[in-house]
């Protein structure tokens, strides 16, 4: 089985040069550059989000696409999901998921790993996913994703500085 590790390493990742709040991911990318915090270390689906999700009658029937998995942090399964969440439909999206994650799991959560994961995530200036548009989401554009992932880190940083 495959230990997990970053795609990106925090210290030679660069500000995105899209954002508009680059001090905040200045912040945001020294935060994760320090020490980790404490996580639960299992079998993560390494991809998970809305799309590898399969629903019956209003309940998870099943979760797809394991071609990533390995053993590692669950949470940056929580964190890559919410930046997956945030893109299309925005930060309170993303929060009520983290709610419902945390009710089901019973589970304390450091939004460290949503820096992680945006790190993980980002590799050039965000983009509507294609596959968007079969789900019924045209409004999307680029600017729209850039905004949104600049007020995620936005709001992080509130959370990350205080824990």
């Amino acid at each position: 089985m495959y230990d997990y590790y970053s795609y990106h390493d925090p210290d030679t990742f660069n500000v995105p040069d899209w954002s508009s709040v680059p001090r905040t991911w200045e912040r945001a990318l020294d935060l994760v550059k320090g020490p980790e915090p404490d996580m639960y270390e299992c079998f993560i689906h390494r991809d998970y989000h809305p799309a590898n999700v399969l629903w019956r009658e209003g309940s998870v029937s099943g979760v797809v696409d394991w071609v990533n998995a390995c053993k590692g942090p669950r949470e940056i399964d929580v964190g890559h999901c919410r930046v997956n969440l945030a893109m299309p439909y925005g930060y309170e999206m993303a929060e009520a998921f983290l709610r419902a994650y945390q009710q089901y799991a019973d589970m304390c959560y450091n939004r460290y790993w949503d820096i992680m994961a945006l790190i993980t995530f980002l590799d050039g200036p965000p983009e509507v996913y294609p596959g968007w548009e079969a789900f019924g989401m045209t409004d999307l554009t680029n600017y729209l994703m850039e905004e949104r992932l600049d007020y995620f880190v936005l709001q992080l940083i509130k959370y990350v500085s205080i824990e």
